[in-house]
């Protein structure tokens, strides 16, 4: 062996070295905080899976804006590893793990071996940060899986021209549009790269008589890839009907829905904006940023090829699925990760030294590679207290708040189970369906949100009527009531009847067995007794936990 293979075999070894350990590290924080206990997004993804176990249709007894992708995803990952917050994590770890490999092999053959692994390591890094959020099962993290698979086997498509591998990649894109509505974006981008390597066959020497569009072609793939893309919908559709749900799935995924987005104004969707990359995303900027010094590199590399356009297609649909309603959630930015790893890969492999390199060249190409390496380490120590110190109720506190009640609801679950039935039906007056499912019991209403009866939209009213009448009829053995502003997002425009309502049913019908104080950068404060009513803070932010009252006895004469 030469001076100059040893000296490669080296380099070749410290950048799989660097690769390694820096996904090690992200995968013991993974296991680490697999019990984090569940955010609301995760509460009402878990009960409406546990309901799906339980053999129960979706929006039967629980009500959600969202596909019945993701709730589907945690009834078969609750199915394996337990219906609990670890066996969820553990899950997502995989689904994660998954999208991290699909991510490598993406990079692989657009930027070679190098590219790669930087681009894996990087998507591993920012998925696992709590500026978004991503030690939770979002259903984000789904939509990132299903869109990068989808993308890989659109490129086998591509170069194999098989129809099968169409079909794959418009159902693997279908199937991310189930996980989450804007998901639907990534179809888009198949649609539009199918036309587009079609063009590229009429692109030959200007001596050379062109060849005619082929419209049969193009259209034959366009039709395949799109059949699968449908595919899971249309079967969702038709099992929703026979479960007699129907209308109900319609109403709230496409009718309410529609009233609830874009209702943030222009001015407040750039604050948002704006407070994610001025402080929300934390170290993981500078992954934005060489993702735009990338962007700025394609413009200077006039070389022929497919790969930019491949890259920035990508991006494009990546950022126009965080956009729609303007939100801007911290974990919506889950979608635009996978693009900006890949292109932190093309920004560093140029730095190595040129795109699709095969092997590596002298010890100094390597040094960009490890540099990023160098950067991922720096991203998660100085998030070290939350990552790798607190304990899992920590670590949630730390991440949403002492306000938020996710690290308590497991106490409160427990509580509600021990005073219950089986058979029990309770009522979560608030936005915390994790109660619900940590408790295993039934909500007496199919509103386990009530951020859509806050909202000044023409449906507000009838909402709160039928949540109130449904709860009258049900009647509770248990009922939590639920008053912290982040539960409600009260405005001063929304209707206040199920307000008044709430306070007069709970006075009239129930007692309290509970009151579990909240206050901010302070744990919560939990009192179980008969005469906990005292305990009601003046501010009014409490969980309150109440007991049906017995029913009057019929005198006897």
């Amino acid at each position: 062996m030469s001076r100059n293979d040893s000296r490669k075999d080296t380099t070749e070894w410290w950048v799989w070295a660097g690769a390694a350990l820096i996904l090690l590290l992200v995968a013991v924080i993974r296991i680490r905080l697999l019990n984090l206990p569940l955010e609301r997004d995760e509460g009402e993804y878990a009960y409406i899976g546990q309901l799906l176990l339980q053999g129960v249709a979706p929006f039967k007894l629980a009500y959600t804006m969202k596909l019945p992708g993701t709730p589907a995803a945690y009834a078969l990952i609750m199915a394996f590893f337990g219906q609990s917050s670890a066996g969820i994590h553990l899950g997502l770890l995989l689904f994660n793990a998954a999208t991290v490999y699909f991510i490598y092999l993406l990079a692989k053959k657009l930027l070679g071996i190098q590219g790669a692994l930087i681009a894996a390591v990087t998507y591993a890094v920012m998925s696992v940060s709590p500026g978004v959020f991503g030690l939770s099962a979002h259903a984000t993290q789904f939509v990132a899986f299903f869109a990068t698979a989808g993308l890989f086997s659109f490129l086998r498509a591509a170069e194999s021209r098989r129809a099968a591998n169409f079909f794959l990649s418009g159902l693997l894109l279908g199937l991310a549009f189930m996980m989450k509505q804007p998901g639907l974006f990534f179809s888009a981008m198949g649609v539009f790269l199918i036309v587009w390597f079609e063009i590229q066959v009429l692109k030959v020497p200007h001596y050379v008589r062109k060849p005619p569009f082929n419209w049969q072609r193009c259209g034959s793939r366009l039709a395949i890839f799109l059949s699968g893309v449908f595919l899971p919908f249309g079967l969702t559709c038709l099992l929703l009907a026979w479960a007699g749900v129907f209308g109900r799935f319609w109403f709230w995924v496409f009718t309410c829905a529609s009233a609830y987005g874009g209702r943030v104004p222009g001015s407040l969707g750039a604050n948002l904006l704006f407070n994610y990359f001025g402080g929300g995303s934390g170290p993981d900027v500078i992954f934005w940023l060489l993702a735009g010094f990338a962007i700025a590199m394609m413009l200077f590399d006039r070389r022929p090829g497919d790969r930019k356009v491949i890259l920035l297609t990508f991006l494009a649909v990546s950022i126009i699925a965080v956009c729609p309603g303007f939100y801007f959630r911290y974990h919506y930015f889950v979608l635009a990760l996978p693009a900006v790893a890949l292109l932190v890969g093309y920004c560093v492999t140029l730095l190595c030294g040129g795109v699709g390199k095969a092997g590596y060249g002298p010890n100094a190409q390597t040094i960009p590679a490890m540099a990023l390496f160098f950067i991922c380490a720096i991203a998660l120590a100085s998030r070290a207290d939350v990552l790798l110190k607190d304990s899992p109720a920590e670590a949630s506190h730390a991440m949403f708040g002492t306000d938020n009640p996710f690290a308590e609801s497991p106490e409160i679950a427990r509580y509600i189970r021990d005073h219950t039935g089986k058979d029990d039906k309770i009522a979560v007056i608030g936005s915390e369906p994790q109660i619900c499912f940590y408790s295993r019991r039934h909500s007496a209403t199919g509103y386990i949100y009530t951020y859509s009866l806050m909202e000044p939209t023409p449906l507000a009213d009838g909402m709160q009527k039928e949540m109130m009448r449904e709860i009258e009829i049900a009647k509770p053995a248990m009922l939590v009531l639920v008053k912290l502003p982040l539960s409600w997002l009260q405005t001063e425009e929304s209707e206040t009847n199920v307000l008044d309502w709430r306070d007069k049913f709970c006075r009239d019908f129930y007692d309290y067995r509970g009151v579990i104080n909240f206050s901010t950068n302070a744990p919560a404060e939990f009192h179980w007794s008969n005469d906990c009513a005292r305990y009601i803070p003046e501010d009014g932010q409490y969980i309150g936990v109440l007991q049906r009252k017995p029913a009057p006895q019929a005198s006897v004469r």
